[in-house]
C-alpha cells in the first residue's frame, strides 16, 4: 500500500516561502523540500494556507517548509534539525535613529511576528514597548507613520520586501542596526501524527544541506548560507543545544 502524499503547506514567508503569481509554491524552502522529496522519493501536494501555525494544528497539513524554532512550537510540532538561520536587525528612520542597541530604552519596538518576541524581550529589557505587526509591510508602515521607533525583523525578509514593493515611506531613509545576538533558528515542522514521513524527508533535507546543494540554491536567490561559513561550530552547538530543549520540554 502506498503511503499518501505529504501535504505541504505554504503562505507569504518571503524569500523562503512565496506564492507565485500562478498561485503556486516559490522560495528558497520550497526548493529544499522539493529536492529532498525526489530523493526520497516522497510525493508531495501542496496546499496554500492562511496562517502555517494555525494550519497545522488543526490537521489541514502535514508539513510546513521552514519555520522559527521557539520552545512553544517545540511542543507543538515535530521539527527537523534546523537547517537555516536568521538574523535579526533593527530598521529605524535616518531623522531618528536608533544607532545602538542601548538606544531601544524608552522606545517602542515593532515586531512582525511573534515567535521573536522572547528574543526581543530578552535583547531590549529597556524598551517601553514590544508590539507585534501584521507581517513586514505592516511593519513597515508603523515605523513610517511614527506609531514604532523600529522594526526588529530579519534581514533577509527586510531587504526582500523593500526590493519586490515600493518604498514605505519614500520621504524618509531607513537605517539598518546590526543587534548582536539577535538570531533564530529555523527548520522545517510536522504534526506528531505526520511524523514517520516527515522523518524520511527530514533525513534528506540534512543531506541536502551536507552535500553542498543548500549553498547552490541559496545562491539562486542571492542568499549566503549559514553552514558554509564562520557560523559552523555555533549552528552545531546551537543545534545540540534546540535538541537539548526537545528532550526537556
Amino acid at each position: 500500500r502506498h503511503a499518501p502524499p505529504l501535504r505541504v503547506g505554504y503562505d507569504e514567508f518571503s524569500p523562503y516561502v512565496s506564492v507565485e503569481s500562478a498561485g503556486g509554491p516559490t522560495g528558497l524552502a520550497v526548493d529544499v523540500i522539493k529536492e529532498a522529496a525526489r530523493r526520497s522519493g516522497q510525493k508531495l501536494t501542496w496546499i496554500k494556507v492562511n496562517g502555517r501555525h494555525e494550519a497545522l494544528q488543526g490537521g489541514k497539513i502535514d508539513v510546513y517548509p521552514l519555520m522559527s524554532v521557539t520552545a512553544e512550537r517545540l511542543k507543538q510540532f515535530h521539527f527537523s534539525e534546523y537547517w537555516w538561520q536568521n538574523t535579526l536587525e533593527l530598521v529605524s528612520l535616518q531623522h531618528r535613529p536608533l544607532n545602538r542597541v542601548a538606544d531601544t530604552a524608552g522606545k517602542i519596538i515593532g515586531l512582525r511576528s511573534s515567535p521573536s518576541l522572547s528574543l526581543a524581550r530578552s535583547l531590549f529589557p529597556n524598551a517601553k514597548n514590544i508590539t507585534v505587526g501584521p507581517g513586514i509591510k505592516g511593519s513597515l508602515l508603523s515605523l513610517c507613520s511614527g506609531e514604532i521607533d523600529a522594526v526588529f525583523a530579519d534581514s533577509r525578509v527586510v531587504e526582500n520586501y523593500l526590493i519586490q514593493n515600493p518604498h514605505p515611506c519614500p520621504r524618509f531613509t531607513l537605517k539598518v542596526t546590526p543587534v548582536p545576538g539577535a538570531a533564530m533558528s529555523l527548520g522545517t515542522a510536522s504534526t506528531e501524527r505526520a511524523r514517520n514521513r516527515a522523518d524520511l524527508l527530514y533525513a534528506h533535507i540534512n543531506e541536502v544541506l551536507e552535500d553542498g546543494t543548500l549553498a547552490m540554491l541559496a545562491a539562486a536567490y542571492s542568499m549566503a548560507t549559514p553552514d558554509r561559513n564562520l557560523q559552523l561550530a555555533q549552528l552545531i552547538r546551537n543545534r545540540e543545544n534546540l535538541f537539548e530543549l526537545e528532550a526537556a520540554v
